[in-house]
């Protein structure tokens, strides 16, 4: 069962480090990241194949595939504007997100294994000392978000269903475009706040409780949904 918790997908962090499928879809991404796209931009199609770095035919296809998970909307002699999430968007994702968790955690508390448990609580543990150290939100951001798709990740791959990872990626990689709006949600006490909370989580997996686990994921994702939209 420990090979199932890889089943997640990467960020592409750096030009060329796109993990399979489209490279459109993901240099989007990691233009919004760094910054050269905005939530909430329009633009047109000729400035947005200089972004991304795609010829017209395959920004067609790129764009077809954002349209349809709703990160942007293309409007016939405006251009493409990006989507710029409303609560209505954040609290259905974080609604679809929660009861796949949820459910992934169950299975998990079945047959996790105490080598992920062990690596995964000091993963967390050097991660609080990491970010109380750091001298801003930007030096621990993204060991922080691939922390974060190791441990939420690892409670989907319970399913071992590929199709399910992939919706749940989806998800996930939507709801953390919303970090970009609110800065003071990835604050070094923000982060730790949820760092913590990733602990007990972990603490009542090793108790193979799933009830009790469930309950934790849930104030969890609270807690980051009110934290993410400054609540």
């Amino acid at each position: 069962m420990e090979s199932a918790f890889a089943v997640w997908p990467v960020w592409p962090d750096l030009p060329g480090e796109e993990p399979g499928g489209d490279p459109g879809y993901w240099r989007f991404y990691a233009a919004l990241l760094d910054g050269r796209l905005r939530l909430g931009q329009t633009i047109t199609q000729d400035a947005l194949c200089q972004v991304l770095g795609l010829s017209l035919s395959p920004l067609r296809e790129t764009m077809t595939i954002l349209a349809a998970e709703g990160l942007i909307e293309v409007r016939k002699r405006v251009g493409v504007t990006i989507v710029y999430p409303d609560v209505a968007f954040v609290r259905t994702h974080f609604q679809f997100r929660g009861l796949i968790e949820r459910e992934g955690l169950r299975k998990l508390a079945e047959t996790v294994t105490p080598a992920w448990l062990d690596r995964m609580e000091a993963e967390n543990a050097a991660m609080i000392a990491e970010v109380a150290a750091a001298a801003a939100p930007a030096d621990y951001e993204r060991p922080m978000r691939h922390l974060e798709q190791r441990l939420h990740g690892g409670f989907v791959a319970a399913f071992e269903n590929p199709y399910i990872t992939d919706v749940h990626s989806r998800l996930f990689r939507k709801l953390y475009l919303l970090r970009l709006l609110h800065p003071a949600g990835v604050s070094q006490r923000s982060t730790i706040h949820a760092l913590e909370e990733h602990l007990e989580i972990l603490r009542h997996l090793r108790a193979r409780n799933s009830v009790t686990a469930a309950e934790a994921l849930d104030r969890h994702l609270s807690g980051v949904f009110h934290r993410t939209l400054g609540l």
